[in-house]
């Protein structure tokens, strides 16, 4: 979510590295492992020692040159410095350090480089249903996407908001973090209350919601962050229609044509 070193108690990493692990990706469901073929990462404290403390696996993957390890973190590693190392059978990585922190929201963005466009539905009212935000109207591979709207309810995904012991490990948690910290949605410079801002029924992953109000900026790249306890994420992005009428959202100059190719990550020369 943000490519960034430092990690959030309960929330989702991923170690990059080489001889990881075996050739191969292999995915685990709840209750995950801390251990699979020799493989784990550990964190163990800096200074004061004791014991190290090995994170949940969420999947092992080794194919085409990519060789990395998504975790979850235990919400139960005190907040400090902390040694990670990656064990593969008796192969240990050299250490390197990283600060465990008590929030650190990042959103997931669609081409997971953590900026650029957010991964964000809009909630369809009058179908009850829900469409990826995007910079035009359409569907690809099943799935509905079209520009938000002003008005509209939106569901932003991330990690980090902070540490949920009995959801880390457990099929589909749920807790409203917004009930004990002060967390907001900017939207192109706009403070957004939240109506829920907490696990999104998958351990480590967040979801927060938010209803754009009518007098929203709009455009194809409005910012947007979330602040928690005055901690912003990093910036991203989402597509706003000018009107609830509106099949695409308006970049002056530009055709929908052109938009559509920029949606399916064409370029404009």
């Amino acid at each position: 979510a943000s490519n960034t070193p430092n990690i959030a108690q309960g929330s989702i990493f991923i170690v990059k590295g080489s001889n990881l692990s075996a050739s191969g990706y292999t995915p685990f469901a709840p209750p995950r492992p801390t251990v699979s073929s020799g493989v784990k990462v550990t964190f163990t404290p800096v200074s004061g020692g004791g014991a190290g403390t090995d994170a949940y696996l969420v999947y092992l993957y080794n194919q085409s040159g990519v060789n990395q390890i998504a975790c979850i973190l235990p919400s139960t590693v005190a907040v400090g410095s902390y040694n990670v190392t990656a064990t593969n059978g008796t192969a240990v990585s050299a250490p390197f350090v990283a600060q465990v922190v008590a929030n650190k929201i990042g959103l997931f963005t669609q081409d997971s480089s953590g900026t650029g466009l957010a991964s964000v539905q809009n909630y369809i009212v009058s179908s009850a249903a829900y469409d990826l935000n995007r910079l035009t109207t359409g569907s690809v591979s099943g799935i509905t996407y079209s520009p938000a709207k002003p008005g509209q309810v939106m569901v932003a995904y991330g990690t980090g908001l902070g540490a949920f012991a009995a959801g880390d490990n457990t099929a589909s948690p749920a807790f409203d973090f917004s009930k004990t910290l002060t967390i907001q949605a900017i939207v192109g410079g706009v403070n957004i209350p939240v109506a829920y801002a907490g696990r999104a029924g998958y351990a480590g992953e967040d979801q927060i919601n938010f209803t754009l109000p009518a007098n929203i900026p709009t455009g194809c790249a409005v910012t947007l962050q979330i602040s928690v306890n005055g901690k912003l994420s990093a910036p991203t992005s989402i597509s706003i229609a000018p009107d609830a009428g509106s099949s695409a959202c308006v970049i002056p100059g530009y055709t929908l044509a052109q938009l559509q190719k920029l949606d399916q990550g064409g370029t404009i020369t």
